[in-house]
C-alpha cells in the first residue's frame, strides 16, 4: 500500500496559527487596531499637537457655521455636531462647544452661539 504524502494535520493548523499572529503583529505595528477600535483620545492621551488640531478644526467648522441662514442649520453645523477628543476622560467624544471654543453669527431669527448647539450625543 502506499502511503499519503501530504502534510500532516499539525503541520498545517500550525502554519495557520503562524499566519495568523504574523497578521496581527502587522496591524498593530502599523496602527490599524486604532482605526478598528476608534479614535477618540483623552485630553490626557492627546499630545499638544492632537489638540492644537482640535481647535483649528472648530475654528474651521466655525467659520462654515458663520455662513448659515437659520438656527436649525446652525444646530445641524459641524461646530455643533461633529465630535473631537474625549475630554473629560468619560468615554465618550466631545464637541467643539464641549472643548471651551466659541462661535457666533447672526441667522434669520436673530443671534446664535456655542449655547444654541443642542446637547451632545456621540456618534458612535
Amino acid at each position: 500500500m502506499r502511503r499519503g504524502q501530504g502534510l500532516p494535520l499539525n503541520t498545517i493548523i500550525l502554519a495557520i496559527l503562524a499566519l495568523l499572529v504574523l497578521v496581527f503583529i502587522v496591524l498593530f505595528a502599523t496602527g490599524a487596531f486604532e482605526n478598528l477600535f476608534g479614535q477618540t483620545k483623552t485630553i490626557a492621551q492627546a499630545t499638544e499637537a492632537d489638540i492644537v488640531a482640535a481647535q483649528t478644526k472648530c475654528s474651521q467648522w466655525c467659520l462654515q457655521a458663520q455662513g448659515v441662514d437659520t438656527t436649525a442649520e446652525w444646530e445641524a453645523s459641524r461646530f455643533c455636531k461633529e465630535e473631537l477628543l474625549d475630554k473629560n476622560g468619560d468615554g465618550t467624544a466631545d464637541s467643539c462647544k464641549d472643548l471651551g471654543m466659541t462661535c457666533s453669527t447672526t441667522v434669520e431669527e436673530g443671534e446664535v452661539d456655542e449655547t444654541s448647539c443642542p446637547p451632545f450625543i456621540t456618534q458612535r
